[in-house]
């Protein structure tokens, strides 16, 4: 478990470089929520979510 979550938090900060090249907070918040629907997305159609909206592992 503590892998995932070293991976994760690497990626994150790798994002973060991403966004922040952007000057516009405007622009941030677009990039961040198109991704956050991508994800969201991608786990609705692999059955991440149960019916309840919940995250069955």
């Amino acid at each position: 478990m503590d892998k995932r979550i070293e991976k994760i938090k690497h990626q994150l900060a790798e994002l973060l470089v991403i966004v922040n090249a952007f000057q516009s907070e405007a622009v941030q918040v677009r990039v961040i929520d198109g991704l956050l629907q991508v994800l969201i997305d991608s786990a609705d159609s692999s059955g991440l979510f149960n019916k309840e909206g919940d995250i069955s592992l």
